[in-house]
Parts: structure tokens; sequence; C-alpha cells
């Protein structure tokens, strides 16, 4: 009876871990597997209580086997909440390739779909400033809520939109809704706080990127110079006279410009020169880096040449107590990350910024 109960909680278990895809079939089964040898472990801690309780105080194998089932029930109910608890931090991903397969059979009906039920969300990544630590800004960052594939990350959908050149309705749809929060934040009295959103370099590229982004941002009232428009250094690098023009364009209009990932390879030192680039955000292996004397030096050698031409300095992938004292101490000027502020909806990033002052 105990072994069957043992085996019925690790399918339970199975059940609640993730969603239903066979894409996290595999992790499924890791945690699954997980609370049996816990409930093993304790069977056996359990089995030799037993045997001493009947030696010392002559307990009768039903109360025991009474006491196990109860505890397997709190293990059941602990790993309920557990599953509930990382579900709702969104710490679960769809597996890429099986998330590739899925798009496969028809990514352009998936991602019509998808944006008609508006199942593609922004949260917001704060940054927080270096000197004093207080929120300044955020980053929006698209997740696919996906009715059978579940809440799927960016590395699950955006490599496979971007081959196929579809890549340019997230882009848009994160625009929309990163100005729509942005105008409801500024409306609450977050008079200075801006919001950066992210392009890949063909949206940045499109001959009509500019029109497209004006069109969008003109249906609100927030001032223009707190929104900020990032290329990023992924994917490949068409027209790039177009991804210049665009910029200035749009630099003209009253936004800022930021480049992603600097210091991910050689070309962003030759971005500096060809783009009105207002803000560098820092690659994140850089950071990670830094704690040896060739990687400390590197990062305050970029962000004095940053400010030297004029630039706000960025540093993502900020996880530890080391790095933002050393990003204090060579004064860079924000840092996003983990150690700081992770990505949440943008209710809970209203909430968040409700409980701080205006």
């Amino acid at each position: 009876m105990l072994k069957h109960e043992i085996l019925n909680l690790s399918v339970q278990l199975m059940d609640k871990t993730g969603n239903t895809s066979t894409g996290n079939i595999h992790r499924q089964l890791a945690i699954g597997f997980a609370f049996v040898v816990i409930a093993l472990t304790l069977f056996v801690i359990f089995t030799s209580y037993q045997m001493r309780q009947q030696r010392q105080n002559s307990v009768s194998d039903l109360d025991v086997q009474d006491e196990i089932g109860k505890l397997l029930l709190e293990i059941n109910k602990m790993a309920g909440e557990i599953m509930t608890v990382k579900q709702k931090n969104h710490d679960f991903d769809g597996d890429p390739i099986v998330v590739m397969e899925f798009l496969e059979k028809d990514a352009q009906k998936e991602l019509q779909r998808a944006l008609k039920n508006n199942e593609l969300e922004i949260y917001i990544q704060f940054f927080v400033d270096t000197e004093n630590k207080k929120v300044v800004g955020g980053e929006a960052l698209t997740r696919w809520s996906h009715p059978e594939q579940g809440f799927l990350m960016p590395k699950s959908f955006v490599p496979y939109l971007e081959e196929e050149g579809l890549i340019s309705a997230i882009d848009y749809n994160a625009l929309v809704k990163s100005c729509e929060f942005l105008q409801n934040i500024y409306d609450k009295g977050k008079r200075d706080m801006f919001i950066s959103c992210n392009f890949s370099r063909t949206t940045f590229s499109s001959p009509d990127f500019a029109d497209q982004c004006i069109e969008i941002i003109d249906q609100h009232s927030f001032p223009k110079n707190l929104l900020i428009l990032e290329m990023t250094e992924t994917g490949t690098l068409p027209n790039l006279q177009n991804v210049r023009e665009n910029a200035i364009r749009l630099k003209e209009y009253g936004v800022n410009i930021a480049l992603d990932d600097f210091g991910e390879n050689l070309t962003s030192f030759n971005d500096l020169n060809d783009y009105p680039v207002d803000i560098l955000k820092l690659d994140r292996r850089l950071i990670a880096n830094s704690h040896t004397d060739k990687g400390k030096a590197i990062l305050k050698g970029m962000v004095r040449i940053g400010h030297d031409i004029g630039l706000k300095m960025l540093a993502e992938g900020v996880e530890k107590d080391e790095q933002a004292d050393l990003l204090y101490e060579i004064k860079c000027d924000m840092m996003q990350g983990f150690h700081y502020h992770k990505p949440v909806s943008t209710q809970e990033a209203l909430e968040k910024l409700g409980k701080t002052k205006a």
C-alpha cells in the first residue's frame, strides 16, 4: 500500500511541474524523481522509527502507516505549493526544440493568433542608479504565454522567427506595449522614469522602421526622451545604411538610442562612430569577468571611454555585491540584474513602483 502511495505521489508531482507540453517531459521526470527520492528516504527513516517504537512502546503498524500517509500528503502539499510559486514566477519555459517544431508547422499562423489573443506580453526588468540604488527605468522584455507550450522565454522562439523574417511583428508589439506602460506610469506621477524597448537589427534596418515607430509613439503624450530604443548585437547585419538613417531620424524625433550588449564583439566600436547612440549597455560577460584584474581593467576602460564621448553607461547581468561595488567605484551610471530586480509582469511592476515615491 505504501509503495502504491509513493508511486502515485510521483505521478502527481510530475503532473504539477511546468505545463503539459512534451517539451517539459525531462524536467517533469527529473523533478518527480527528486521528490520520489525524498519520499523514499523519509520512508526509510520512518521505517526505522517504526521498528524502534514497536520495540519500545508497542506502537501498531497501522499507527505508523497512518503517520507515513500523513507525511506523504504533506510532501504532496509542499510540492504543489512549490510548483505554484515557480509557475507564478514563470521559472519554466518551453523546450526550444519542441517550440521550434510547433513553429515549423505554421509559424505565421501561430504568430497571428498570438497577436490577436494578446499572448505576447512584456515583462519589466528595472534599472537602478549605481550610486543610490533607486529605480530609474526599466527594460521591456517579451514573453509568450502560449496556450499549449506554456510560458515561453525569447530564446524559445525569437531565433526561429528571426530566421523566418517574422521577428518585426514581435518587435512592434513590444513597442506598443512599452508605450502603453510608459504612458501609464507617467500619468501616475513617475515623470522621470524611462523605458527601453529592444529591436532586432533586422527590424531596425527596415526602410519603414522610423515611420512605424513614430506612428506608434505619436499615439501617446509622454515626453519622447523617456523612451529608449535599443539596437541588439545579435543576428545578421542587413543594410547598415538603413540602420544609421533610422537611428538618426528617431534621435531627431526625440527618443534616445541605446546600443545593447556592447563589448560582445569588435563591431561595437565601429557602431559608436556610425550611430547616434545615447546609452551603452555593457554585455553581461564583461560584468561576469570583472573579478579578474584584466576584466576589471577592460570594464573600467570601457566606462571611461563611454563617458569621454558623452554617453550613459548601463551594466547588464549584475548578480553580486562585488560587481555592484566595482561599478560604483568606476562610476558606471546604471545597473541591471537579478541582484536587484528580476523581470516582472507590468502589473507587478506598477505595484512595485506604487510603493516608491514619485
